[in-house]
């Protein structure tokens, strides 16, 4: 039998509807395991509770970074797939280059979020630029004072404003927050 542990939502309990489905028409045995939260999914995983883990990126990193056998994906949604995040700035910026940032004001967004935190984080590393020494100022979503509760529209807001010259969300971001006010 095959355990597949993930978080206690809605969408995550459908996911598991169709996965037990599938995996039953393979002839394969598959049970699934709610849990509370994200960390509870890698703790079991890490502990050996559960064989498979429905997790997002930054799961998969606390989880391979705790193993000292490799783990590896097996399956990815269609949504994550080309997964893009994006540095924004004012029209009239003199940003043009992820160089220009060097000295400028970022905003992040949440420290959980892997497409407005996270990825901007290590992408901005990988290009030789430390955020926390290279930046003039850089800040995550909650280190600020916002009137969203939603940290991509705060980066937006933040950089729109001017309080900040650069930001990070994630590609799909403008479509849903159109599709949201229209």
């Amino acid at each position: 039998m095959v355990r597949l542990g993930g978080t206690a939502t809605a969408s995550h309990m459908a996911a598991f509807r169709g996965l037990e489905t599938h995996f039953k028409r393979l002839g394969i045995e598959m049970d699934w395991v709610l849990y509370s939260d994200d960390q509870a999914v890698v703790d079991a995983f890490v502990a050996g509770e559960i064989d498979l883990a429905w997790n997002g990126p930054l799961n998969y990193v606390k989880i391979k970074n705790q193993l000292a056998d490799p783990c590896r994906v097996v399956a990815m949604r269609d949504v994550d797939f080309d997964f893009v995040t994006n540095f924004i700035t004012q029209p009239s910026s003199s940003i043009l280059t992820i160089e220009d940032l060097i000295g400028k004001r970022f905003a992040f967004g949440s420290r959980g979020s892997v497409e407005a935190g996270l990825l901007a984080h290590y992408f901005l590393n990988q290009s030789g630029i430390n955020p926390r020494r290279d930046l003039g100022i850089c800040t995550f979503f909650e280190e600020r004072q916002s009137s969203t509760s939603s940290d991509q529209m705060d980066v937006i807001e933040q950089v729109l404003s001017g309080e900040y010259d650069a930001g990070a969300h994630d590609r799909a971001y403008p479509q849903r927050l159109k599709e949201t006010l229209y």
